[in-house]
């Protein structure tokens, strides 16, 4: 094994037995005592200037977000730190992403977008934590969280809609364009660390549900990506493009 391998490999082994656990040891924490930006590690992907999908910066280097946000894309712009009209625009130039990805089935709805220059944390700029403590891991790669459905229309409100338009579409359009997808869920950790329980995968129209990949069946792809291991030493499993 070559030594930049070697290196490499000694680098995710102290991410895994270090004492903290996190991906970054500057990841955001809640502190009531300090006013900035509610999700300072929120990432808005644009193409071109429309905004297409959200993420989370997790290093100085990545955005964590969801496979089909940037599977067939090029061109992607990230922007952070949106607050008070105030942001910074980042240039991706590669997307990582699992070979088992389905359009389809949304199986292994997950990725990574490279930055092509490191981000320099602010308050309003800072990335959430991704850790890998057996105390947060759920059963499963995905889980749902359930939304309450709209009341049945009454007689009167159906005969109303014949006359001017039925307000299911509309109803079933303001849920899917709720939350975009790439956004994250958050737990509560140690010394109020905000940690990334989930990626917002799709909405399901029939249940209104959200169906999340859960980030902690993961970690074993996410950490070796996203300290640039796999540039020296590929993950099989991974598929990258090069915008």
């Amino acid at each position: 094994m070559s030594a930049a391998r070697w290196i490499a490999l000694c680098t995710v082994m102290l991410f895994h037995h270090g004492s903290g656990q996190f991906l970054e040891n500057d990841c955001v924490a809640l502190n009531p005592n300090i006013r900035n930006s509610s999700n300072p590690w929120k990432a808005e992907i644009l193409k071109g200037s429309k905004k297409i999908c959200t993420g989370t910066l997790i290093n100085k280097h990545y955005i964590l977000t969801a496979a089909s946000c940037i599977k067939n894309q090029k061109d992607l712009i990230v922007r952070l730190g949106r607050s008070k009209n105030r942001y910074e625009n980042f240039i991706a130039t590669m997307a990582y992403f699992p070979k088992t990805y389905s359009e389809k089935t949304k199986k292994d709805n997950i990725g990574l977008l490279r930055l092509k220059t490191e981000v320099q944390y602010k308050t309003h700029i800072q990335p959430i934590c991704i850790t890998k403590n057996d105390e947060y891991e759920t059963i499963g790669k995905t889980f749902e969280i359930f939304n309450k459905k709209p009341k049945k229309k009454s007689f009167w409100n159906i005969a109303k809609s014949f006359f001017n338009g039925s307000d299911d579409d509309d109803k079933e359009e303001k849920f899917l364009s709720s939350n975009f997808i790439g956004s994250e869920t958050i737990l509560f950790g140690p010394m109020n660390r905000i940690i990334q329980q989930g990626i917002l995968s799709y909405q399901n129209r029939e249940t209104y549900a959200d169906v999340y990949t859960n980030v902690f069946a993961y970690i074993d792809w996410i950490v070796p990506n996203a300290l640039d291991v796999n540039v020296v030493y590929p993950a099989p499993e991974w598929t990258h493009t090069k915008f």
